[in-house]
């Protein structure tokens, strides 16, 4: 029974996801029709707005010569009263009219001559019509339009000074100076024709500006998007600008008395602790969560594991900001909110140390040691989130005050301004705290402390040959040994683990293949070990002097009751590549029971003058990077590299089969220029023609590797962003995921070769240039970007749920509603039948009117129903449909 009702459950989910998803297909098939016509129309958009500018720049041009002008020259701009003493015609004018297109006659006309008296002087001037009029005759009122019949324009200046003679006062317009002895009445280009003669060209300069604007802003290799917008998000900013006002800045207090404590074992969790991602959280959101476990498990024995009915587990959604309870507080679902810019490597693992039972490191009894708080710095209503916990509320399991820990607060938390809340007691400390790159040693020792950690979920093993022991690692009776040196003539000079810096130590295994004929070797093999069945990751430098054919070949020696001396799996051969330098490899092993790793070094044919050399030896029950970007000579490109100025990576391929690379800021752009700055870039690539655009739901990782030997105290300095098929391009025309053929620039390489670069997507404010100096992140002069980008639409589908929610959901969907929600059921359905009843009432009286027509004018054979919007002749499931996404 309970098996039916599980099955059932899941259908019902399955069909729900299936409509989901049709209905985001073909969403995304009708943004894509409507992104095409746009594109069909930005040609013609970009060459009407070019048209109105120049419109514009002509009309003012025009204007400026013409009205302005004679604007700007008019003597008459002050307006007056004027009364009107004398109007009389005194003589006649010379003028000539034409009679034809090549005939031209002398005629007169009358000279009327008007006086008036400026009421606010007093002054007897001359009255002119307008400007025109005293560039053309300045002893007459008015110049009428030459004309032959010189009878009728003597009748019509007669009217005109008649009816001035009628009115005695009329406005007209004087010269403030008194430089001139006239008046105008009428002006011709006053402060309305002006306005207009500037508006109209105005408003076509703008419109034509806007629609160039909005129809070129197209996507290039240069656009960049800034998730952070131009933020270095710290938690409490987030919670702050959220309008959040939690315990210590994100913190959901507790109001039970004496709850919120981590000392006491029933505020534990079990070592695997159940989650479950709820639908609201952001797709990037939940990649960054899943990475953030697989940090927990690599160092701690904590793991994590989908809810499956358990009584307490941890709910993850999408809130207003980040923030958690402390510790198992043993409510059933208990929530941790991940929201907007949380989704954080750092943040991630900082909110889930809450809820394993850690407060803030500088909570502790004995922070006043250590660090000074600056009060009067401090936010007024805020200084609760600087309060102290003694050891009855909380412990610090007998570690001493860490400043790089990633529960510490920020020096500027809460402050009033940008002067500091926190001043450490060591000052080398003031630019440490606050850090969100991730756990630091002593957060990994209090946890492990915490839970009685003994051993990490998914580390296998570390060596960096310091001991004479070498790790337990053996060697047997090939034709030569591998050696553990502190240098060699020829290189290395230092191993990589110190890199010299620590005298009396410095090891590393070194096999000589000039020390060998050809096909020499020699081999170096693991102790047992015994990861976790699945993927593994080993990682190691290696240092290659040795000839281009010599080969390093890296096997796995498993062991079964099969072979009990075991059974060799080659995964990597390694030959050539770059020489005379320390270089990362990564290599993906499958291990699935007992096994040793094996390093063989084999001599080629041609001339040796060194050999293989290894150290920092990593192996992991994890997924490798799929990349490695190193950038050497790292001092002087900081030194030298100009703000605003971008390093590219080499192109790489995802398994997916898309083509990227990663564009770098050494020293920031100018808005930040002391942060280095990264952005993912999709690239055209050979699989383009097969791969679904817009790029759907593909996770990158760009990680700058702190380059610890041991792998569990490495900080990375993680960031993650994703491609989200649905976004557009800012005026909305385009994909922003879209093949960078269509939304790319052309790049063309120094050897003549090309390709297409994306939009930018990432983030302004990656690291600090001070944190960059604090860490291992560069090295020998060298760095090393760890990168990847993985298909992650897997998360698209909701987590499910255990069977026991499952029944618990179909149970009070199966319950008796209460009587105040049947009442609603009975109206809604009263009113649906008296709809329905009255819609077939006018079918009726429709089909008995038609009928009526009918029989009026004749009957007919057949009826021809018309094609109706929505409706076609036929019906096509929609597996039937191509895929919206799919390239033709």
């Amino acid at each position: 029974m309970f098996l039916w009702v599980g099955t059932k459950v899941t259908d019902r989910r399955n069909e729900r996801n299936s409509i989901y998803q049709k209905i985001r297909d073909y969403e995304v098939l009708d943004r894509r029709k409507t992104v095409t016509a746009l594109r069909a129309g930005e040609d013609r958009a970009i060459l009407l707005g070019l048209s109105m500018v120049f419109f514009s720049v002509m009309m003012y041009f025009v204007l400026g010569i013409t009205i302005l002008r004679s604007y700007s020259d008019s003597m008459w701009t002050d307006e007056d009263s004027c009364t009107i003493v004398n109007s009389t015609i005194v003589w006649d004018v010379n003028c000539s009219y034409s009679c034809g297109v090549e005939c031209w006659k002398s005629s007169r006309y009358p000279c009327l001559q008007v006086y008036v008296r400026l009421n606010s002087s007093g002054r007897l001037v001359q009255l002119l019509h307008n400007e025109e009029t005293q560039d053309s005759n300045p002893e007459c009122f008015y110049i009428p339009k030459c004309h032959k019949n010189y009878a009728a324009t003597y009748t019509m200046v007669q009217n005109i000074s008649q009816r001035l003679r009628a009115q005695p006062t009329v406005q007209c317009y004087v010269d403030p100076t008194e430089k001139t002895d006239s008046a105008i009445m009428t002006q011709i280009y006053g402060r309305i024709a002006v306005f207009h003669s500037l508006f109209w060209p105005t408003c076509s300069l703008i419109g034509g500006t806007v629609i160039i604007a909005m129809a070129s802003a197209k996507l290039t290799g240069e656009t960049e998007t800034d998730v952070d917008q131009g933020q270095d998000w710290d938690i409490f900013d987030i919670n702050e600008a959220a309008g959040l006002d939690l315990l210590q800045g994100d913190i959901e207090h507790d109001e039970i008395p004496g709850r919120n404590s981590i000392i006491g074992d029933k505020y534990r969790w079990p070592t695997t602790v159940p989650y479950y991602l709820e639908d609201s959280l952001d797709m990037n959101a939940k990649g960054v969560i899943l990475k953030a476990f697989d940090q927990y498990r690599l160092k701690t024995c904590i793991d994590f594991t989908q809810w499956n009915g358990e009584e307490n587990y941890i709910s993850v959604f999408k809130g207003s900001g980040c923030y958690s309870s402390v510790g198992n507080r043993r409510v059933g679902k208990q929530e941790l909110s991940i929201g907007k810019n949380c989704d954080r490597l750092g943040t991630v693992e900082h909110e889930f140390l809450h809820a394993l039972g850690f407060w803030h490191e500088q909570s502790r009894a004995d922070r006043d040691d250590y660090v000074k708080i600056i009060w009067e710095q401090i936010e007024p209503g805020k200084e609760h989130n600087f309060k102290t916990y003694d050891d009855t509320v909380s412990s610090a399991l007998g570690v001493p005050y860490d400043y790089g820990s990633v529960m510490h607060y920020s020096k500027t938390a809460f402050n009033i301004n940008s002067k500091p809340t926190i001043v450490t007691k060591i000052p080398q400390f003031m630019d440490v705290i606050g850090q969100r790159m991730g756990f630091s040693g002593s957060d990994l020792t209090k946890l492990n402390l915490l839970y009685n950690c003994t051993k990490s979920s998914t580390f296998v093993d570390s060596c960096d040959f310091e001991e004479e022991n070498i790790c337990g690692m053996i060697q047997n009776s090939d034709t030569a040994m591998w050696e553990q040196r502190g240098s060699v003539t020829g290189g290395p000079q230092t191993d990589f683990t110190n890199m010299g810096q620590c005298k009396g130590k410095g090891y590393f295994m070194h096999f000589s293949t000039k020390s060998v004929e050809a096909g020499g070797s020699a081999s170096l093999e693991s102790r047992w070990l015994y990861p976790k069945a699945g993927a593994q990751c080993l990682q190691f430098f290696l240092h290659n002097t040795g000839a281009a054919d010599d080969v390093l070949n890296i096997w796995v020696k498993e062991y079964d009751p099969d072979s009990p001396s075991g059974k060799l799996k080659l995964f990597k051969s390694i030959s050539g590549g770059v020489m005379g330098s320390w270089e990362l490899h990564n290599v993906n092993l499958n291990v699935t029971q007992k096994a040793r790793v094996v390093f063989e070094g084999v001599r080629g044919k041609s001339p040796s003058h060194g050999g293989f050399s290894i150290d920092d030896i990593n192996l992991s029950s994890t997924q490798c990077p799929q990349h490695i970007w190193h950038i050497r000579n790292m001092t002087n490109l900081l030194a030298t590299t100009p703000v605003g100025r971008k390093l590219y990576s080499p192109r790489f391929l995802s398994p997916s089969g898309y083509s990227f690379q990663v564009g770098v800021y050494l020293n920031g752009v100018s808005s930040h220029p002391g942060y280095m700055a990264t952005y993912l870039h999709l690239t055209s690539g050979p699989n383009d023609h097969s791969l679904k655009w817009p790029c759907p739901w593909q996770q990158a990782t760009i990680a700058l590797m702190d380059q610890q030997s041991d792998i569990r105290q490495q900080m990375n300095m993680h960031r993650m962003v994703t491609t989200d098929p649905n976004k557009m391009s800012s005026d909305g025309t385009e994909y922003y995921w879209d093949n960078p053929r269509n939304v790319g620039s052309k790049v063309t390489m120094s050897d003549g070769t090309s390709y297409y670069r994306g939009p930018g997507y990432g983030t302004s404010t990656f690291i600090t240039h001070s944190r960059l100096m604090s860490r291992k992140f560069i090295k020998g002069d060298d760095a090393f970007f760890l990168l990847s980008l993985e298909d992650i639409s897997g998360l698209l589908v909701p987590h499910p749920l255990p069977q026991s929610a499952a029944r618990s959901s179909i149970r009070a969907e199966n319950q008796p509603a209460p009587q105040e929600a049947a009442s609603e059921v009975a109206v809604a359905v009263g009113a649906c039948v008296a709809v329905a009843m009255m819609i077939i009432a006018m079918m009726v009286g429709t089909v008995w009117r038609l009928r009526r027509r009918r029989g009026q004018h004749g009957s007919s054979d057949s009826m021809v129903v018309q094609d109706t919007p929505g409706f076609t002749g036929s019906e096509h499931p929609t597996s039937n449909l191509a895929s919206p996404t799919a390239t033709p």
